[in-house]
């Protein structure tokens, strides 16, 4: 099922019309007031000092942009559109736009529009994106009253036309609207009457919140308690939200391809995704819960010390068979000495969510790892000690994160900050989906039973 123009579908469209014209503004914004759909105004100044940033619309979906934003800026006699880029260049460097978005040229003159974009999109910084599609509309084919209803139909042919994009920004409108929804349930909880509320019990409430989320610590890291505190809630609220036909509807009109049909490496970078946050900044600490950190030959004597064994030996001892095993096959050999070569060791820290949001740790738990190309998996140990990850990319190919069981300690916080000078900041953080799998399989490892059994080749031999 489509978006259906007839329906109000448009719910979760955040739109800004961009022109210098009021009255063609005032046209564009009754439209789409008539279908539902938000809409901001902006009447494009050239001064700067006038105009004011445009960051706070970094999150807007569908851009109508006029081409001709300066009277007299040069109309019909600039075939390549460098007269007319400069101020729509400066409008998407102001913007810096998060998430795609579709871009409507809304203009008297289409004939000079395609050459003005493509200008513009040759000198954006890479850094700022693209849009998903650019359309190119008529102003003269869309004037009010008459041209009401083809411009709606225009709008619904653009977003049916990329139905995943178009569903991934109903789920953003959805969890904004959840987010409202627990915002109201909380206030009404503090209301004394119909236009006044109780501030001080509305704070008690936000303060328990924090409170049960991070213990003590919810004074001095408020916004972050805040947030731990009120994820749990608005799961809660969406997972309430099952009758939304509209939203429904949205996500049956996407194809929703099966995993086989994703390239490779596309599915490594989606677990990256999904499973890693990759520490870009270079301020994710060596204690946060999941840092993954490089260990290598300069720690030595650190990994003697908590893991019984040098670097290398580690890696053999704990990961990856011995290639210069006895009888071994040549390709089997050159793959285990690959994985030798080109894995790194490191381990990455574990503690209870509970603990490491109340900061109560004394000693933070350290499991040995490993980071090794998938393409050298035949070279892994295998048993029940050692836990192999979803194929994640790193380093422009698709690797494994493993984790042997037998070798796990507990370190002071200044043992991961000795590590950080000595070596590297971590490279990644395991995030709390694979985090918590591996605790489990780490608690099931260390409470399997051990049983007292008779072997069948016994009774062979006596027979």
């Amino acid at each position: 099922m489509a978006i259906d123009a007839e329906k109000n579908d448009f719910y979760f469209c955040r739109t800004v019309m961009i022109d210098d014209n009021p009255d063609d503004l005032k046209i564009l914004a009754q439209t789409l007031h008539q279908a539902g759909i938000q809409c901001t105004l902006i009447k494009y100044e050239p001064d700067p000092s006038e105009l004011g940033s445009l960051r706070y619309l970094r999150r807007s979906n569908i851009i109508f942009l006029d081409l001709h934003l300066l009277a007299g800026d040069g109309v019909g006699t600039d075939s390549s559109g460098s007269a007319l880029a400069g101020p729509i260049l400066n409008i998407f460097t102001d913007m810096e736009i998060e998430s795609p978005y579709f871009l409507v040229i809304w203009t008297a003159f289409p004939s000079n529009a395609e050459a003005v974009v493509r200008t513009v999109f040759e000198r954006l910084p890479a850094n700022i994106a693209r849009p998903v599609s650019i359309s190119y509309l008529d102003k003269h084919d869309y004037e009010a009253p008459s041209g009401a209803a083809d411009l709606l139909k225009k709008i619904f042919l653009l977003f049916n036309s990329h139905p995943e994009i178009t569903a991934m920004m109903a789920w953003e409108g959805r969890v904004d609207g959840a987010a409202a929804k627990l915002h109201g349930r909380i206030f009404e909880l503090t209301r004394t009457s119909a236009t006044d509320y109780d501030r001080d019990k509305f704070s008690a409430l936000l303060h328990a919140i924090a409170v049960s989320a991070t213990g003590a610590l919810a004074q001095e890291n408020r916004a972050s308690s805040m947030e731990t505190g009120l994820l749990p809630l608005l799961e809660d609220q969406l997972a309430k939200e099952t009758d939304d036909l509209a939203y429904k509807s949205v996500w049956n009109n996407t194809l929703m391809r099966a995993p086989s049909q994703i390239d490779e490496s596309d599915q490594c970078k989606l677990n990256s995704c999904l499973l890693l946050e990759e520490n870009t900044s270079g301020k994710l600490l060596p204690s946060s819960r999941g840092a993954w950190i490089v260990i290598d030959t300069p720690l030595d004597e650190l990994a003697f010390t908590f893991f019984g064994d040098k670097i290398d030996e580690l890696k053999m001892e704990a990961f990856i068979n011995n290639p210069d095993e006895a009888g071994l096959h040549e390709n089997k050999k050159r793959i285990r000495q690959q994985a030798q070569n080109e894995s790194l060791i490191g381990l990455f820290t574990y503690m209870p969510p509970c603990d490491y949001a109340q900061r109560k740790t004394k000693l933070i738990n350290v499991f040995l790892s490993a980071l090794i190309p998938d393409s050298t998996k035949m070279a892994i140990k295998h048993g029940a000690a050692v836990y192999k990850s979803p194929v994640i990319w790193y380093a422009g190919k698709g690797h494994m994160i493993l984790a042997n069981f037998k070798f796990v300690s507990s370190v002071p916080e200044q043992f991961l900050e000795t590590i950080r000078i000595k070596a590297a900041p971590p490279l990644f953080r395991i995030r709390d989906q694979l985090l918590n799998e591996i605790a489990v399989k780490y608690a099931a490892y260390m409470t399997r039973p051990g049983i007292i059994s008779i072997p069948e080749k016994i009774n062979a031999v006596n027979e």
